[in-house]
């Protein structure tokens, strides 16, 4: 809204004098800074010097709704473990939805610590030609943590230290020598060593390939082999389901064997939507 405006001369009468602005008072203002010029005259066609005044109008940063709490999962394996979650909505004043980024994605491998994701929204609107102009922004924060996968272990040890006792008694003198000593030696307590050992269970290591058949193992093992290396020459003998320790996942180990006259194989160990192969397959 556009403030009261008003003009004086002493020569003239209040009434006489008429004040007027491009945009009269009522009028909605975008958001953004607006110069508004005013002018003023009176019967007799005098006019005054102009006078320009300017009318801001603030946005207010977006509210951000239905922010993840904090995630805390155990590892499922030396990598870390994939964690989903359902980024957050936000809205402008006006209730309009504004368009929510996140710098971490959902349904990746995080690592075992602790990450913050930290998504923004930004107001935009168009202007008359049509460009993007950028009001404010906001953001908001959750944290993901993952536990490490391996259980604690404590180790307590109890040593007895051996001793050992040794007496001198003199003997009777015989006729024509010193006194002599004797010597006795107590037997030594034997050293005991007590270790406990305890061991916290790791969580259970899931099962990617729940839900692939063999034949999807294989499918997927070969597409993998040529995305790698740009060949197909090796030829698949079978798929069983298997531990991969270097991954730390239980999958399919597709085993391939090369072209007559190499007998070397080698193997690829996959789960749904991905894998890897055995460095004998270069």
């Amino acid at each position: 809204m556009c403030p009261g405006r008003s003009a004086t001369d002493p020569d003239d009468a209040a009434g006489d004098i008429i004040v007027s602005c491009p945009t009269p008072n009522g009028t909605l203002f975008l958001a953004g800074t607006t110069n508004v010029t005013c002018t003023a005259h009176d019967l007799a066609g005098n006019q005054a010097a102009p006078v320009m005044f300017t009318v801001t109008v603030n946005v207010p940063p977006p509210s951000f709704q239905n922010v993840p709490a904090s995630i805390t999962t155990p590892a499922t394996g030396p990598f870390g473990a994939v964690v989903t979650f359902v980024p957050p909505t936000a809205t402008d004043p006006a209730g309009h939805a504004v368009t929510v980024t996140c710098d971490h994605l959902s349904g990746v491998t995080y690592p075992i610590t602790t990450s913050t994701v930290t998504c923004s929204g930004t107001i935009t609107t168009l202007d008359s030609v049509g460009n993007t102009v950028k009001w404010t922004s906001g953001s908001t924060q959750f944290a993901i943590t993952v536990t490490p996968l391996a259980g604690a272990t404590t180790t307590t040890t109890t040593t007895t230290t051996a001793a050992t006792t040794t007496t001198s008694t003199p003997t009777s003198p015989p006729p024509t020598s010193t006194a002599q000593t004797t010597t006795q030696t107590q037997p030594a307590t034997t050293t005991q060593s007590t270790t406990t050992t305890e061991t916290v269970a790791a969580p259970s290591v899931p099962h990617p390939y729940a839900g692939l058949t063999a034949e999807q193992a294989r499918i997927q093992a070969v597409r993998l082999l040529h995305r790698v290396h740009r060949k197909t020459t090796l030829l698949v003998k079978q798929a069983a389901k298997k531990f991969d320790p270097t991954s730390g996942r239980n999958a399919w180990k597709v085993t391939f064997r090369r072209p007559t006259g190499r007998a070397t194989s080698c193997s690829a160990y996959v789960w749904r939507g991905n894998g890897r192969l055995d460095n004998r397959c270069n």
